[in-house]
């Protein structure tokens, strides 16, 4: 999911573009279940402002067994 959610500007036609992301904090939403909050910004070359930022919400189940999901 997504909290925060701003575009600061466009992104002209053609520019470069980079998503530098953080994570912000891990909060056990359950004995099982790790909601991970993170800062995600997307930088356009050349420019001071970025265009957009957000802090995204990922909730992580783990295995009871230790097996991938």
């Amino acid at each position: 999911g997504l909290n925060k959610l701003r575009f600061l500007q466009p992104v002209p036609v053609g520019s470069a573009v980079r998503l530098r992301s953080k994570i912000l904090r891990v909060t056990a939403k359950a004995e099982d279940r790790l909601l991970v909050t993170s800062e995600a910004v997307i930088e356009i070359q050349g420019e001071e402002r970025p265009a957009l930022v957000a802090e995204t919400l990922a909730l992580y189940v783990v295995a009871a067994d230790g097996a991938q999901l």
